[in-house]
């Protein structure tokens, strides 16, 4: 996105909301725009006089600034120095400049109340990245993010090692493509490889990460998947699967689809984990792993396996603010047992699951997968890996 300024957009937010920013950044980074992320400059910013060097990102290098508006940045000192650079910028300029997106209603000097402005508590990081990327393309479509995110469903997990390490990235990038999982599917006895980014999709890094990404069909009319692989050198992982379905005015979540990645996905880790460990003579103890569902109210669950029971009603998503969470701790002694692993698996999806809500006989249920489904689907999965 070429354009007279050295980034396409600048990001003005307190720490204290990072965790959201952070999301934010990366979806962006997947998506070509460039950008002014502090996390992401950290070389660039070492031994620079940041009062001087950041006034000139937020008051001449950005085409917008996004100042994410909350209570905590009212009140810190470096959002204020951003936002004055900013608001220098804007008093000259003849176009909108700032673009206020708000977690809360606080009033910040010089923000008008009449500006208009995005509501964060109605977008996930990656809807609210789209909406930047529209806004950047000069989409005269402004509601074009809500209604792609009416058809989007995701499901994301991230991966803490612990303790973490320090590895070079092309010790990140080689430890991964030896532990990737090579498999024999169904059909005609095809190869296939997972991670799938991993071999064939885009690929992007900063100082600290590598970014994979690619989007595959299934053979079904409107149903594609999106998978993004974020690998760190502290030996962090996150992985993002989005279903872009919509049959009609039906938003489906595939179960089967989210089983089969998540076995993959965990063993992956498992192999990842111990090659790093070998390689750096380190000692892998166990991962912090934590999953995150996002889909609108009312997803359908859609089950072709057969793997949960419904008694032939049809189940719907309803989970708090359209997100399903949990997490645990995988120790790295279950990698070593499938039985064990397959279970931890199963735990983590019935945070998911157990957001989908059906009838039953008069009575309201919640879905739940079995250990001995989850089991089954693993050892399924697993005896076509080698």
């Amino acid at each position: 996105m070429a354009n007279a300024y050295e980034y396409d957009v600048v990001l003005s937010f307190a720490g204290e909301n990072r965790e959201y920013v952070d999301r934010v950044a990366a979806a962006l980074k997947l998506r070509g725009v460039s950008f002014f992320y502090d996390e992401f400059e950290k070389v660039k910013l070492w031994g620079k006089d940041l009062i001087e060097y950041l006034d000139q990102i937020y008051r001449i290098k950005g085409r917008y600034c996004v100042m994410f508006i909350s209570q905590f940045y009212a009140l810190k000192a470096w959002p204020t120095q951003e936002r004055r650079s900013a608001q220098a910028r804007a008093f000259q300029s003849s176009s909108e400049y700032i673009l206020p997106a708000r977690f809360d209603d606080t009033q910040i000097p010089g923000v008008l109340p009449t500006t208009g402005y995005i509501n964060l508590n109605e977008y996930t990081p990656d809807q609210f990245a789209d909406l930047v990327v529209a806004k950047v393309k000069e989409d005269t479509i402004v509601n074009k993010a809500p209604i792609v995110s009416r058809s989007v469903v995701s499901v994301g997990f991230s991966i803490d090692s612990i303790p973490r390490i320090n590895a070079s990235l092309s010790e990140i990038e080689d430890t991964a493509l030896q532990s990737m999982l090579r498999i024999t599917t169904s059909d005609y006895s095809r190869k296939d490889t997972f991670p799938h980014g991993l071999q064939g999709g885009f690929f992007d890094k900063t100082n600290d990460r590598l970014f994979y990404q690619i989007e595959r069909g299934t053979g079904i009319r409107n149903f594609k998947i999106q998978e993004s692989l974020s690998l760190g050198r502290n030996g962090s992982l996150e992985s993002i699967q989005m279903y872009r379905w919509q049959d009609g005015n039906d938003i489906l979540f595939d179960i089967e689809k989210t089983i089969r990645h998540s076995v993959y996905l965990f063993n992956f880790l498992c192999r990842w984990q111990f090659a790093l460990s070998k390689l750096l003579n380190h000692n892998w103890e166990s991962s912090t792993v934590s999953v995150t569902a996002t889909m609108p109210k009312n997803t359908i669950l859609f089950d072709n396996r057969g793997f949960v029971d419904t008694d032939m009603e049809i189940a719907h998503f309803n989970g708090v603010d359209e997100k399903s969470n949990g997490s645990l701790v995988l120790n790295s002694g279950a990698c070593q047992i499938p039985l064990d692993l397959a279970t931890q698996i199963g735990r983590l999806l019935n945070f998911v699951f157990n957001a989908f809500e059906y009838s039953s006989f008069g009575k309201k249920r919640f879905v739940r997968l079995a250990d001995e489904d989850i089991i089954q689907a693993s050892q399924f999965l697993m005896a076509k890996v080698s």
